[in-house]
């Protein structure tokens, strides 16, 4: 197949195709002049504004050093 009849085959395919939803027909060059369409698995599409991510609460902050047994100990 020539790489013109490659990409024309592989837009119909995504135009046309009933699994149009689930794959993606690509042209891909096989060697010199030789040209094949392949399927890919399409993935699913994403908004990154409609994505909720869970928050996470602060750890608590750690207790003073003058609080414990060695808590008297002076600072330098």
């Amino acid at each position: 197949m020539e790489q013109r009849q490659a990409h024309a085959h592989a837009a119909w395919l995504n135009q046309e195709h009933p699994d149009r939803e689930h794959f993606e027909w690509v042209a891909m060059g096989q060697a010199p002049g030789k040209w094949a369409v392949v399927r890919m698995a399409r993935r699913p599409v994403v908004d990154p504004l409609k994505g909720a991510t869970a928050a996470v609460p602060k750890p608590p902050y750690p207790e003073p050093p003058t609080f414990g047994p060695m808590g008297d100990l002076p600072f330098h």
